[in-house]
């Protein structure tokens, strides 16, 4: 078994094969490393598809990001890569020391986005695979060469090695709890979870004596749900999540 072990070690670091746990399922696939690398080269495609769609309401929040992220970078709240990370921008030029005429910090923008991508650490991205959505004897019957194709998949931006790991850290501890808290009454974890309600729920009907014709069990997803929500919307959101759930006041500033 040890022997085994460090032969399918040595295959994952000369990436020859790759190991990948899949989305909702105990399934876990070892693929060939190529087949990886194809399903990501498919999911960028997909994305850059997306940006015709989504290029109007990110130039629409762009000023308002922009905005937000030098007084949080002023007030120290956040760090210079850290604000180049999200907007582009170089506070006080490339060396730091530009100013404006009144003595305040200037901001100049990257030259090119590969100036950008050079100052930051590479997060870690990798696909993870649907195998769900299938039965055992269909997924048996692909080929290991087809297995980017055949199986769908998402990609996932692991953020414990990027300039935003320090926020995205923050947001999750503050605003987790909270979410759960603001959605309780139809908050799911899981698959699980989802199975442990339905079970509740049946157990409401029969003391109750539903009349289930009357009851139709139905799912909805929408399509890059994230990218697409304007900023506007999501400021209402937020103003009624602190106002409900938290101490928040109005007369401080949401980020």
């Amino acid at each position: 078994m040890n022997d085994a072990l460090k032969h399918l070690t040595e295959l994952v670091y000369n990436h020859i094969v790759d190991i990948r746990k899949v989305d909702k399922g105990q399934v876990i696939l070892v693929i060939d490393y190529l087949q990886r690398k194809k399903a990501e080269e498919i999911n960028i495609g997909k994305i850059a598809n997306l940006s015709d769609i989504q290029s109007p309401n990110w130039k629409d929040n762009k000023g308002f990001v922009e905005t937000i992220m030098k007084e949080l970078y002023s007030k120290k709240f956040i760090s210079k890569s850290e604000l180049t990370a999200v907007t582009g921008l170089l506070a006080g030029g490339k060396d730091g020391s530009y100013r404006n005429d009144d003595g305040s910090i200037k901001y100049t923008r990257v030259i090119s986005n590969s100036e950008l991508f050079c100052r930051q650490r590479t997060p870690y991205v990798y696909p993870l695979f649907k195998v769900h959505k299938m039965s055992l004897a269909e997924l048996l019957q692909i080929s290991p060469s087809n297995i980017a194709t055949e199986i769908e998949s998402r990609l996932v931006v692991g953020m414990s090695s990027c300039q935003l790991t320090r926020i995205q850290i923050w947001l999750e501890h503050l605003l987790t709890p909270l979410a759960k808290f603001y959605g309780d009454f139809e908050f799911i974890k899981d698959s699980n979870d989802f199975l442990l309600k339905l079970e509740d729920v049946k157990k409401i009907a029969l003391e109750e004596v539903w009349e289930w014709n009357n009851y139709t069990l139905f799912t909805v997803d929408v399509k890059a749900l994230y990218p697409s929500v304007k900023f506007d919307n999501l400021i209402i959101a937020l103003r009624h999540c602190f106002n409900r759930c938290t101490s928040w006041s109005s007369d401080i500033p949401i980020y």
